[in-house]
């Protein structure tokens, strides 16, 4: 689960700095006096989200943040909290090209730290958001020339080119080995915008090779469990493409921002991404049209909606018949992949999301046993969390012996695994960490 806001708020000043006992008002009207522990355990109601703080307390909370009184109101708990964090700026930014650059040196200067583990496209940020999305699309400015040290289109697209292999990479190598390339390249690109001389054709390309950049950082962000920091590299994508002109591409990375959000189990905003994300091409791709259908059925799924959860994987189906790759005019090459392979494994994350995992093993049964695993023609960049569904799915039924093989299989079979999935394999075990073949692998999983 991604942390609550207010907890690194309050991480930011210390539970024992003054200005907290404002914080715990609340807390010395209720029980009469003002003890830490009653103040740890306030607080850690707030953060669990079983509680929100009275208004004044949350008054308090934003006046040591020096967030004003009419946002707390205006967007309510716990929404407001992200003005009092560096995600404040990049919500706030324009859509337009300054905007994007903006947006782009933002992550680019926070992508090697914490960038946040909460989602901020949430609540009443999400439809002001998506609004100024659209219209930014419907209605695009063009980028100034800038002065500088020129980058001409030539140069643009040698960037261009490495970021196509990077592309080609994704399918088949571990998102662990390839994450620290992608950075790279997006800081490189990034950098460029941000201080280089261009005209308008060379600034939309670099714009335009950003977007891409900072999307692939956010699909290998999701590779590696962590959500919530793909859904910032998601939104600077999609700026950058929307700055670029480029609608496809646009539609491409909010998508990417719902699929973010589907990830971290969260359906409440999936929903008006994706719509959003479909009113945007005027030349929509066939494998982008897949992958929406799958988000959708993933998110109806999320909310227990069986039926309409069906129905968008038969769309999905559907559409995947209707596939041809070479004719797919989406930019970014690994959505080009968008197999039956590809939808099996996303049908089988739908059917266990759906409480069903009888059905999505049926659906996952090409990553059960080593020979079919080996026989993977792309396999990355979610084979260590595919293979935690399979896990999942096979503790649900009680077939432990089958979830260690099934585990085993995720760690040896796929080089690095990512850290965020390997303490997720530790939690599934930890209750059977007394069974020899459990604690054998627990072991092994120490060595990755």
């Amino acid at each position: 689960m991604a942390r609550h806001p207010l907890a690194r708020l309050r991480e930011s000043i210390g539970l024992s700095h003054p200005a907290y006992a404002q914080l715990v008002a609340e807390t010395h009207a209720a029980l009469g006096h003002g003890h830490m522990a009653d103040r740890r355990e306030k607080v850690s109601r707030w953060e669990s989200g079983r509680t929100a703080p009275q208004l004044t307390a949350q008054f308090a909370i934003a006046h040591i943040h020096r967030v004003p009184e009419e946002d707390v109101r205006r967007l309510g708990w716990p929404h407001w909290l992200h003005l009092a964090t560096d995600d404040s700026a990049l919500l706030a930014l324009p859509w337009n090209p300054n905007g994007a650059v903006e947006a782009l040196c933002d992550i680019e200067r926070r992508i090697g730290s914490e960038i946040g583990s909460y989602l901020i496209v949430t609540g009443p940020v999400r439809p002001k958001l998506v609004r100024e999305l659209l219209a930014a699309v419907a209605h695009p400015e063009s980028l100034p020339v800038r002065d500088g040290h020129r980058v001409t289109a030539e140069v643009a697209a040698d960037i261009a080119a490495r970021v196509d292999v990077l592309e080609e990479l994704v399918p088949v190598v571990s998102p662990v080995n390839l994450y620290p390339a992608a950075v790279g390249e997006f800081r490189l690109v990034t950098r460029i915008l941000a201080d280089g001389g261009y005209e308008q054709k060379a600034g939309a390309g670099l714009l335009h090779i950003a977007s891409r950049t900072a999307g692939l950082c956010g699909l290998l962000q999701l590779a590696r469990g962590l959500n919530s920091r793909a859904e910032r590299c998601y939104l600077a994508a999609a700026r950058a493409a929307t700055a670029a002109g480029d609608r496809l591409l646009a539609s491409a990375q909010t998508a990417g921002l719902a699929y973010s959000h589907v990830a971290t189990g969260d359906a409440r905003d999936v929903f008006p991404l994706i719509d959003a994300a479909r009113k945007m091409p005027q030349l929509p791709s066939p494998s982008l049209v897949v992958l929406l259908h799958v988000l959708e059925a993933q998110a109806h799924a999320l909310r227990s909606e069986v039926t309409d959860s069906v129905r968008a994987l038969d769309r999905a189906a559907g559409a995947l018949a209707a596939i041809r790759a070479d004719e797919d005019p989406v930019a970014i090459r690994y959505l080009r992949d968008i197999d039956e392979e590809w939808l099996a494994t996303a049908s089988g994350r739908t059917w266990f999301h759906l409480g069903r995992p009888q059905q999505a093993l049926a659906h996952l049964a090409h990553l059960v046993n080593d020979d079919a695993v080996s026989r993977l023609r792309r396999p990355f960049p979610f084979a260590a969390e595919n293979m935690l569904f399979v896990v999942d799915a096979q503790l649900a039924l009680k077939e432990l012996d089958a979830a260690v093989c099934s585990a085993h299989r995720a760690v040896t079979h796929f080089g690095r695994t990512p850290s965020s999935i390997s303490r997720q394999f530790q939690k599934r075990f930890a209750v059977h960490r007394t069974v020899p073949v459990v604690r054998e692998f627990l072991d092994l999983l120490r060595l990755y």
